[in-house]
């Protein structure tokens, strides 16, 4: 019996082994399907290359939509989507590294067609414009995506703003054209947080949160080539370049059309942040106007409560500050009203507290006009906190008074 089953194991790992090589075999054989006609550095006559845009989705990390770069050319066959956007889920410490601002993209190559359906699935509408390019230039282009293709060039440590699957299409493509012209009168100057507001409209949790960890560096004019770190405004800036005084954009095509989801996934959700926060700043008025008539333990419970939340998220801020790479979330002025010191005074009230923690949720309110915008629930939310610390310092006074 136990021989049998020996040998049924030694048939079932030889069986596994087959599979895994033919599964190999399979899959150099598809790699050597892209990568033949890559090997040939020049393109045909007949070669086209577009820069494609899809349109953002339903969640938080397809938002602000996507780009790639299509090279066709029917002479060899080919139809390739160059991916700047490629990461791995199974990469080792994922999530750390992703908050982290350490987890690196890379640029992949995949077939046009499994890359239209894959957006198709997700009905997210995908835009082509075919670059007005001669066969010199569509040649350097297309070296250029080669060499970023090479092992020790593909990978690259994704930045939100600065460097990541939009920026990089838009260095490939714009990067080494003379006599390009960006056509300034099109260009509005909107900050980062601006620009990145236009792709939240519908997602009102989603911009308040994002308002609370970005930091002050949002709220710098983003320039020309700035504003492309945005898929829509490469295609943007794009469509309305010239280069050698003749359009850099020869055709825009609509590939997959889902515009009418567009409407839908801009209809924001309700109750949203402002009204969450108007509320709780309407009651903590009455709160604060019937101090002297009204005690109840509870209130106590809410206003620790109120102080532990903001304590706890003033942890998160100083370490998307300090124990990440991220650019975006340096110099966050938010930290002065979402402020550590709130986990102090759950614990400890103190008068001298009190008025330190006033001081810097007016300071906080104050700097908006100048240094860091707030969203409209922030500033709530710091009147919130404002009113909570002058009742409690009220409180602090009348028992020191009693005592």
């Amino acid at each position: 019996m136990s021989v049998d089953l020996k040998a049924d194991n030694i048939i079932n790992d030889q069986i596994l082994k087959v599979k895994k090589s033919l599964i190999i075999f399979l899959l150099i054989f598809s790699t050597l399907g892209i990568y033949t006609p890559v090997l040939d550095a020049q393109l045909s006559e007949d070669s086209e290359i577009y820069l494609v845009t899809c349109r953002p989705g339903d969640d938080i990390y397809n938002a602000f939509g996507h780009t790639a770069i299509r090279v066709y050319d029917p002479k060899y066959s080919m139809n390739l989507m160059y991916n700047f956007g490629i990461f791995s889920f199974d990469e080792p410490n994922f999530l750390l590294k992703f908050l982290r601002g350490k987890l690196m993209y890379w640029l992949g190559l995949e077939r046009y067609k499994p890359f239209l359906d894959n957006y198709s699935n997700e009905e997210r509408s995908v835009i082509e414009q075919k670059l007005n390019l001669d066969l010199n230039q569509r040649n350097l282009l297309f070296l250029k995506l080669k060499n970023n293709l090479k092992p020790e060039n593909r990978e690259y440590l994704y930045d939100f703003f600065f460097d990541n699957c939009s920026t990089r299409p838009r260095d490939v493509i714009l990067g080494d054209l003379h006599q390009l012209e960006l056509d300034s009168t099109q260009y509005t100057d909107y900050t980062f947080r601006k620009l990145l507001d236009q792709f939240t409209r519908g997602r009102v949790w989603y911009d308040f949160g994002i308002d609370l960890i970005i930091g002050c560096i949002a709220d710098k004019k983003a320039g020309i080539n700035e504003q492309m770190f945005l898929p829509e405004y490469l295609m943007f800036h794009i469509q309305n370049a010239s280069i050698a005084d003749k359009p850099l954009v020869l055709d825009k095509k609509l590939v997959l059309d889902y515009e009418h989801k567009i409407e839908k996934r801009n209809q924001s959700a309700f109750p949203g942040p402002v009204f969450i926060f108007a509320m709780i700043l309407m009651l903590e008025l009455i709160l604060f106007l019937t101090r002297k008539k009204i005690k109840n333990p509870f209130i106590r419970i809410y206003d620790n409560l109120v102080f532990t939340i903001t304590g706890i998220a003033s942890i998160i801020i100083m370490f998307m500050w300090f124990g990440t790479d991220h650019i975006a979330t340096k110099c966050n002025m938010n930290l002065l009203w979402i402020n550590p010191l709130f986990l102090l005074n759950v614990f400890y009230k103190s008068r001298k507290l009190n008025i330190i923690l006033l001081t810097f949720c007016s300071i906080a309110i104050l700097q908006s006009a100048f240094f860091q915008t707030l969203h409209p629930a922030s500033l709530m939310i710091c009147l919130v906190l404002i009113l909570k610390i002058l009742r409690n310092t009220t409180s602090i006074d009348k028992a020191i008074e009693t005592a």
